[in-house]
């Protein structure tokens, strides 16, 4: 009575599909009368658990032993040698190793996640490096180009060349303000010389270039005018 309970409670409950045969194992597998009683109290076909039989195409060329009850002694070590860790139940795999597995899967999983985030990030840090080895290779290529239209192209050769030139221009533009010094000067003071001033001459002397450069030489300048306008005022 247990036994059809608990078939209905796999069929109804569980919603499976409803159960077509028996297979019994263990020490009454050698009684086949029992096993008829059994499947007819249950109304169900039975039959015994017997891997090796000698009909079952999987043997190939191994020789089961003729007797049924020498072969049912040898269900327990097929079971164990096809026993697969995702089927249950499954005597040398139990559940505890199956929440081992699970575990040590599931820190697996969080390893290659992390692992995965930094290959992102490296990916990206070396994307982004890229875009500014590209960027400065752009900004060399640029300033290539614009020391490239320079004519003649400068270096040391040339510079060393063109320094007396330069020099010589320079000394040029100094000999000429000394000589246009004078007239600066006379313009610098006309123009700020009141309109009731008039000047009406303007001597100037510098001095010579001094033998001894310890010694200063004497520099005068006479400006001689009239002024314009009423005495009292």
């Amino acid at each position: 009575r247990q036994i059809e309970r608990t078939f209905e409670h796999y069929v109804v409950t569980l919603k499976n599909e409803r159960i077509g045969k028996i297979f019994v194992s263990g020490g009454i597998n050698a009684y086949r009368p029992l096993i008829d009683y059994i499947g007819d109290q249950l109304g169900l076909a039975g039959d015994i658990i017997d891997p090796l039989a000698p009909g079952n195409p999987f043997l190939d060329d191994i020789l089961p032993p003729d007797s049924v009850t020498e072969r049912i002694s040898f269900t327990p070590a097929v079971g164990m040698a096809l026993s697969d860790n995702s089927h249950t139940p499954n005597i040398i795999f139990t559940y505890k190793d199956r929440e081992k597995l699970a575990s040590i899967r599931h820190i697996n999983r969080g390893i290659f996640a992390a692992f995965i985030f930094i290959i992102a990030v490296c990916m990206g840090i070396f994307l982004w490096q890229g875009h500014i080895e590209e960027l400065k290779k752009a900004k060399i290529a640029q300033l290539h180009k614009e020391v490239s239209k320079f004519i003649p192209k400068v270096d040391q050769k040339i510079l060393m060349l063109m320094a007396p030139k330069y020099k010589r221009k320079q000394k040029d533009l100094k000999e000429y303000s000394m000589k246009y010094l004078g007239m600066a000067i006379i313009k610098d003071l006309s123009m700020r010389t009141p309109s009731n001033i008039r000047l009406l001459s303007i001597t100037a002397n510098f001095g010579g270039i001094a033998e001894n450069k310890r010694k200063t030489t004497p520099k005068i300048l006479e400006v001689d005018g009239i002024i314009l306008g009423n005495r009292e005022s």
